[in-house]
């Protein structure tokens, strides 16, 4: 068993606790126990596994925080630690180490506070997922490094300010999500440098201002779904967009 490359216990109903022996198993590479139904700490043995490049633990009910072994795994090019409801904490800084990374969701969780400025190191990333967290403050400006990310999920959380200009500089994204936080102000004009976007969802934020018209022209109908209902915009400006534009899909454009 110590030779096994991959492990994959995908969608059964198995239980209890996972014990610390995994970290025997050195020389996986893949490693999926999600959907199930294992329970307790995450052993900080899975640190032992330094040529994994796939771990994936969704779905079940882990507790506590996460190991911070598990920044040594930096071979690792996913990373699925989503719903896992009785997560605490926040993020581990040791996660800006996994530098390797390309897909990393950390949605539906309980963590809390701010980001570290470390999870912007990961320049290799193309899907990132925090949605339904309670991550707040302001978002950094380094978000702009991500420069490969073709899907950002963010919803659901609790950031404040302004949106970062920078954001333009992703322009590989394909969908943007940012509903139900609490950003404020106007939407940064660099959106419209995101030809290849064709998912964006700003609702239920308080932005104000006219820029999304702008936006929308410079984007020159890559958009086939928009959602911007739940904000500040004025009447007239919703009712401008509806008339201008055409989308397959819109909370508040009548089809």
């Amino acid at each position: 068993m110590r030779t096994l490359k991959t492990l994959d216990l995908n969608g059964n109903m198995f239980r209890g606790s996972v014990p610390p022996t995994i970290g025997k198993l050195t020389e996986l590479t893949q490693l999926d126990i999600s959907h199930n139904q294992f329970s307790g700490n995450l052993p900080a043995s899975i640190g032992n596994l330094t040529e994994l490049t796939q771990l994936h633990i969704s779905k079940n009910e882990f507790t506590g925080s996460l190991p911070s072994s598990i920044g040594n795994l930096d071979k690792l090019t996913s990373l699925d630690i989503s719903e896992n409801y009785w997560f605490t904490g926040t993020i581990p800084s040791y996660i800006g180490n996994l530098t390797e990374l390309t897909y990393l969701d950390i949605s539906w969780i309980r963590f809390t506070g701010t980001l570290p400025s470390l999870i912007w190191n990961l320049n290799k990333l193309n899907s990132l997922s925090i949605r339904g967290n309670g991550f707040n403050g302001s978002l950094s400006s380094l978000i702009g490094n991500l420069t490969q990310l073709n899907n950002l999920w963010m919803s659901e959380n609790q950031f404040t300010g302004s949106f970062p200009y920078s954001i333009g500089n992703l322009n590989n994204l394909t969908a943007l999500d940012i509903s139900w936080n609490a950003f404020t102000g106007s939407l940064p004009s660099s959106i419209g440098n995101l030809n290849n976007l064709t998912f964006l969802d700003i609702s239920s934020n308080i932005f104000t201002g006219t820029d999304l018209i702008n936006i929308l022209n410079d984007l020159d109908g890559s958009l086939s779904t928009l959602m911007f209902g739940n904000n500040a915009f004025t009447a007239n400006l919703t009712d401008e967009i509806c008339s201008l534009f055409q989308f397959d899909d819109s909370d508040v454009c009548v089809q």
